[in-house]
């Protein structure tokens, strides 16, 4: 989501971390992401929101989902 991280940079920590290497795209510290996971038959999709806001899990760096209402 572009020029979304001051509005969401605040946002409460589910405490479920992502790291960057799993995102098909580069990432930055400052971008949030929305994750769509689909089952096969595309009968249930989950969306999650995701913040890149500088953390890190043993020296690799992840972004970590944020609830949204």
């Amino acid at each position: 989501m572009e020029n979304a991280y001051d509005d969401f940079k605040d946002k409460a920590s589910t405490g479920e971390i992502l790291p960057y290497c799993n995102f098909p795209i580069y990432v930055d510290p400052g971008q949030v992401f929305v994750v769509d996971n689909h089952v096969r038959d595309d009968s249930f999709v989950k969306r999650k929101y995701f913040v890149s806001d500088g953390s890190t899990l043993k020296d690799s760096p992840v972004a970590r989902e944020i609830v949204v209402e």
